[in-house]
């Protein structure tokens, strides 16, 4: 959806996105996860879907009219890393979860995802897997400490969040309150809990240790949690 007047009137953008509309696929469960301007054209959208269809699509007319630009095989190159075919993008287990246009560079576009991340030099006709010295995981935020920026947090799928004190150089992970599948005495937390996903950060900088609230996802379906953490993570 789209509003020229401040978010009074909205109105539907979907020209060129019809196969990935329920009504045609009987789902339910399509998504739009990503949407990006190019800030040097504003005219110029990209879009990312997830659920079933990993495609990215893109507007040169502020969202009139969608072309799909992962849609031919040939024109994704994974470079000979180890991901299948179907979470390449465009493929049925992909998730086009952040999409980033460079602003020195508008031909340039970045995006990350299920199988890690993929980048284009040519306005998204073709794509390329960059991932050498990434191992396979999911992330959804990255976040500093604003107060401490040494401190960087990670929400990541699987592994809930990823914290480091040397600006990324090492990571670990505390989840002491919210289950810990190693620790017998975080078990009762998980039963109760089941996070699984850490979806986003926010961080209140007042206090000499930052409290850190961290939003997550569990297992079932319309599920999740908020748990904050008032020693900076620990």
């Amino acid at each position: 959806f789209k509003t020229i007047d401040g978010g009074n009137v909205w109105v539907a953008k979907n020209k060129g996105l019809e196969e990935l509309m329920p009504a045609k696929l009987n789902l339910s469960n399509i998504k739009y996860v990503s949407l990006t301007i190019d800030p040097q054209n504003p005219e110029i959208i990209y879009a990312g879907s997830g659920e079933r269809r990993g495609q990215i699509y893109k507007s040169v007319n502020g969202g009139d009219y969608w072309v799909k630009l992962t849609g031919k095989r040939e024109n994704i190159y994974p470079e000979g890393w180890w991901i299948k075919e179907t979470n390449w993008p465009g493929g049925a287990g992909y998730f086009a979860n952040c999409l980033l246009v460079d602003p020195t560079n508008s031909k340039r576009i970045y995006s990350a995802g299920r199988s890690g991340i993929w980048r284009s030099d040519d306005g998204g006709v073709t794509w390329r897997a960059k991932v050498e010295g990434r191992e396979a995981t999911c992330l959804h935020q990255i976040t500093f400490d604003p107060k401490r920026p040494d401190i960087v947090f990670v929400g990541a799928s699987d592994w809930v969040f990823l914290q480091s004190g040397e600006r990324g150089k090492t990571f670990e992970r505390s989840l002491k309150g919210i289950g810990n599948w190693d620790e017998k005495e975080d078990k009762n937390i998980w039963e109760k809990y089941r996070m699984k996903n850490g979806l986003c950060f926010a961080i209140d900088p007042r206090h000499e240790t930052s409290t850190v609230y961290l939003g997550g996802d569990a297992t079932e379906i319309n599920s999740g949690t908020i748990f904050k953490s008032t020693n900076g993570g620990k």
